[in-house]
């Protein structure tokens, strides 16, 4: 799941949130999430089967010795979600991790690592890493917004028309892309896009590679 806007429409309904809360800490039948959350069942499935369908969750059946097999709720998805919004620079993107490699191995298991104590350690450690990252990142943003406010003021005074200018601050904020990706997502013809490159490319300011 790629589509940025597919995402954010399905985490911005506080409900299906809550559900996808609970079920990271563990699975849950229907009936469960709904008399934690106080919700009806009704709408309880409504949303789950809206997960469901977007992949975000997925169900089997669960077996008891007191009634019917009942379906039970898990997450089934690794999602990182980044939005970059600063004067100069507007980028949201999904990463998906996938199911297979989700990480480092790190050889630990959980007969290694011992008890909850060496658990905790661990997360604890984890914890500070990533905001380490975090804030690397953010400097690396800001570096960025920098250099692509120097960026448009020369781009401004080289191109009279805005489609011009907005395509040149496409690519100067995009590693990679796709004409198609481009055209979609400026909302300009491809054979339009495809002109402007070029002539970009003459000016010596793009490689031939990027149409």
């Amino acid at each position: 799941m790629s589509d940025v806007d597919t995402v954010l429409k399905l985490l911005e309904n506080p409900t299906r949130r809550r559900i996808l809360r609970r079920l990271t800490l563990e699975t849950h039948y229907p009936l469960q999430l709904s008399k934690e959350l106080k919700i009806s069942p009704q709408a309880i499935m409504k949303q789950l089967d809206i997960l469901e369908k977007h992949g975000l969750v997925r169900c089997e059946r669960s077996t008891s010795t007191m009634g019917p097999s009942r379906k039970c709720y898990y997450t089934a998805r690794r999602i990182s979600i980044r939005l970059d919004l600063a004067p100069h620079l507007f980028e949201a993107r999904v990463r998906e991790a996938s199911p297979e490699v989700v990480g480092e191995d790190t050889g630990d298991t959980h007969s290694d690592l011992g008890n909850l104590s060496d658990l905790y350690g661990r997360l604890k450690e984890i914890n500070h890493e990533i905001s380490l990252v975090d804030r690397q990142l953010g400097n690396l943003i800001r570096n960025k917004e920098e250099e692509l406010d120097k960026a448009l003021q020369i781009i401004q005074d080289m191109f009279d028309e805005y489609e011009e200018r907005e395509i040149m601050h496409y690519i100067l904020t995009h590693r990679e892309f796709t004409l198609g990706e481009l055209s979609e997502s400026l909302g300009l013809r491809e054979e339009y896009i495809r002109g402007v490159l070029r002539r970009l490319s003459e000016m010596g300011l793009i490689p031939k590679k990027v149409y």
